[in-house]
């Protein structure tokens, strides 16, 4: 991997492929000069001198080698048209797909070679060669009956196979075709045709819900023992243990069924990997049941500071996403500080009047507060170098002062007098610890342990949690460690709670924080959060992450697009079942509001713009809500849920993640609107299906709601009126038109006691769709 401004020369004894990912390139050698683009691609022969010229900071070249001994293992005299002529990849989309697959798994692991990389390379090379091979000898004798072996094999290998069988297909005496099969195959024809049979029934064990017997007899084997036995050797693994571990797509733990219901179950449900034709269907036809539905996305949203909560329009929008959203909870920080009448300097008779004012307005909307209890600085984020306002502390209190536990004290007297202990006794209240050395992580830790005392004195069921902290933090901290110091401590949480943004953050602190590339991120650090908190002996409590998002910059196009969406969906449903909350950040754009924010988007982090818009993570939230209370099924791309009767709710997304150069060249805030596009993986559709079997005479209610680029999506509106920052109501009243999602509707019946739909969806696409029984 090459990046710019800068030179590189040298001659390699391979062919090069390289393959401009961003930005120009000129590549020379001693006869000719050309210059790449985006996209462009060119192989260089062998033992040429080459220099290598990129033209800008946010160039970005990948180099990839491969020598004529490689080429040579599979084929006898191939030669790929190569010398000086430039190719545009993107007419080659699987090449493209895989190279860049390759390029953002390698960029992700740190340039770690592991069997991945090595898998992505053979491919890689497989097209290389199919685009740009020319075989010179035209294909000789010896190549073309070495194919004709392996697809004779291929073809019969469910059949008996015997040495003199082949053998005599291919006009040979057996010991003969023994022999030359070893010397051309490596191997004998017992083992390589056993491997190629354990080959297809590993696949058909990931792909299928067929019988283990009927999977041994369908891939040739006629003795259930034997192919255990061949199995075992093979994986490592039983079949049935290979089933378990690598079912991507099927044994999701999915619900019984009802045997008295009329309609049996929700049979199949499938995606396509690319291309959009190829559809793998998944049965549910046995399904084993998988869980409920926790929909922790549902529990708490993050607003900001108790002092934001004082103003109209955050408070109308904080409205606005308990009517749409239902939450739980709302979280907020800095209740005690002096713009909410709380300053020791100048009176220990505290005045809760602003506080009061606040906790009012959430009993109107029947709303409950979540609490955090530690200061905030008030950060409005371009990224993570940058912030566009960092206000002064506001914060008069000292760790484990006598000025502090007298003030909750006054605090929870007040509340529990003017709410009632049982109200008060539902609020949950956070403790963050936030330290960089062992004697700050001691007096926190003290800090904490007297502030939970004095809060369960007069609200003893009251939940009160932390410690609140990043996991993702290397450098402070190790936060599995601190944990089992805590619970050995004796330090009592009524709940655990973490913070989770993927940026990877060491001893420099947060400002050199460097984004994680991960699209799984909240799945995979919820992993090593579960297998922490059990380590620490914490293991029956709920777990909540307070805060999450892919992004802390409130200037970043991302998080108006409808990629943003459909990254909520991936995440959501992954956890849909694991946690007891997870706080979305934040919920509205005016969170970040300030003299540069004039625009009606602007990169804010909220679900909500300032002119009450929705934006497709708005969407994303709402689809997940209309899930069903009994998961059905989870895959990458899709959730199946149920719930009373035959009425089915099903989302799927199409989420694209960002090429690994994205995180490389720049900062999030810097992409504009309509460069964004080309920081994606790939563009592709795809395709998904299902299937239901039940009663002959059944009639459905299909409804399909759409977020894509031209449903649902603001940005598609706002460049409609030219991206003006300068907006009339019509404008706006336009804009809240097109950001509405797609609404289909359509009647089902059934065929043959089947209903069967597909459909395709867009890259980023996401989609909810809903099937009730029509009594």
């Amino acid at each position: 991997m090459e990046r710019g401004p800068a030179k590189h020369q040298g001659i390699h004894p391979s062919y090069q492929f390289l393959y401009v990912v961003h930005g120009t390139a000129e590549v020379r050698t001693d006869e000719h000069s050309l210059q790449l683009h985006k996209d462009e691609c060119v192989i260089i022969e062998p033992n040429q001198s080459v220099l290598l010229s990129l033209a800008s900071a946010d160039s970005l070249v990948a180099k990839y080698y491969f020598s004529d001994d490689l080429l040579a293992e599979t084929f006898q005299q191939l030669e790929l048209h190569s010398g000086i002529e430039k190719d545009d990849l993107s007419q080659h989309s699987p090449l493209k797909r895989v190279v860049n697959q390759m390029l953002h798994y390698f960029m992700q692991n740190e340039g770690a070679v592991d069997y991945h990389v090595i898998s992505l390379s053979y491919e890689t090379l497989h097209h290389v060669t199919m685009i740009y091979g020319n075989d010179s000898s035209q294909v000789t004798k010896q190549t073309v009956r070495e194919s004709s072996i392996k697809a004779y094999i291929k073809k019969n290998y469910r059949h008996e196979l015997t040495l003199s069988t082949i053998a005599a297909e291919f006009e040979m005496s057996p010991s003969y075709f023994s022999r030359y099969f070893k010397q051309q195959f490596g191997t004998g024809l017992v083992e390589y045709v056993t491997a190629y049979r354990l080959k297809q029934a590993a696949e058909k064990l990931k792909r299928t819900d067929e019988k283990v017997s009927l999977i041994a007899s369908e891939t040739g084997f006629s003795n259930l023992s034997n192919f255990n036995k061949k199995f075992r050797q093979q994986f490592g693994l039983t079949p049935k243990a290979y089933r378990d571990e690598n079912n991507e797509f099927l044994a999701m733990k999915q619900l019984p069924v009802n045997q008295s219901q009329t309609l049996d179950a929700l049979q199949y449900f499938s995606e396509a990997i690319a291309p959009v034709d190829y559809i793998k269907e998944v049965s549910l036809h046995s399904a084993e049941k998988m869980g409920r539905n926790g929909s922790p996305w549902a529990t708490l949203i993050n607003i900001g500071s108790a002092e934001n909560l004082l103003q109209y329009d955050i408070r109308h929008h904080l409205t606005l996403l308990k009517k749409d959203l239902n939450y739980e909870y709302v979280r907020f920080w800095n209740l005690f500080t002096k713009g909410m009448n709380i300053d020791p300097d100048l009176t220990e008779d505290y005045n809760f009047d602003k506080i009061d004012s606040v906790l009012d307005f959430f009993m109107d909307i029947e709303i409950l507060p979540f609490i955090e209890l530690g200061y905030k600085i008030r950060r409005v984020q371009r990224s993570t170098k940058e912030a566009v306002v960092y206000d002064n502390d506001d914060f008069k209190f000292s760790l484990n002062s006598k000025e502090w536990q007298e003030l909750i004290e006054k605090f929870m007297v007040h509340v529990t007098y003017r709410y009632g202990t049982e109200n008060v006794s539902r609020w949950k209240f956070e403790l963050s610890l936030n330290y960089s050395s062992e004697s700050e992580f001691l007096e926190q830790v003290k800090h904490y342990d007297r502030t939970y005392k004095i809060i369960k004195k007069y609200a003893p069921k009251v939940q009160i949690g932390g410690p609140g902290s990043k996991p993702q933090n290397t450098g402070k901290y190790n936060f599995r460690e601190d944990l089992k110091k805590l619970a050995q401590k004796g330090i009592r949480f009524d709940f655990i709670s973490y913070m989770l943004y993927p940026y990877l953050e060491d001893e420099k602190g947060e400002r050199f924080a460097k984004m994680i590339d991960d699209p799984s991120f909240l799945a995979h650090k919820l992993d090593e959060i579960e297998e922490a908190v059990a380590y620490a002996g914490y293991a029956d409590l709920p777990i909540y992450i307070t805060e999450w998002s892919n992004t802390i910059s409130n200037r970043s196009v991302i998080n108006d697009t409808v990629n943003k969406g459909a990254y909520i969906i991936k995440n959501m449903i992954g956890v849909a079942h694991r946690t007891s909350g997870i706080g979305y950040w934040v919920g509205s754009d005016l969170f970040g509001e300030f003299a540069d924010s004039k625009a009606i988007l602007h990169g804010g982090t909220g679900l909500v713009t300032k002119r009450d818009l929705a934006k497709p993570a708005m969407h994303a939230m709402r689809f997940l809500n209309f899930l069903q209370s009994n998961i059905l099924s989870i895959g990458p791309n899709y959730i199946v849920t149920k719930g009373p009767g035959d009425d089915f709710s099903i989302i799927c997304h199409n989420y694209k993640p960002l090429h690994a150069s994205f995180y490389q060249l720049m900062k999030e805030n810097e992409v504009k609107i309509d460069e964004l596009s080309e920081y994606y993986v790939d563009s592709e559709k795809k395709a998904f299906s299902f299937c239901l079997e039940g009663a002959a005479s059944k009639r459905f209610e299909l409804k399909i709601l759409r977020v894509n680029d031209v449903y649902g999506n603001l940005i598609s509106g706002w460049k409609d009126l030219g991206y003006r920052t300068s907006l009339r109501k019509q404008d706006i009243d336009y804009l809240s038109r097109v950001s509405d999602p797609q609404v289909t509707y359509e009647q089902l019946h059934t065929h043959n006691g089947k209903i069967k739909t597909e459909l395709v969806l867009e890259a980023n696409e996401f989609v909810y769709i809903s099937l009730i029984e029509m009594k």
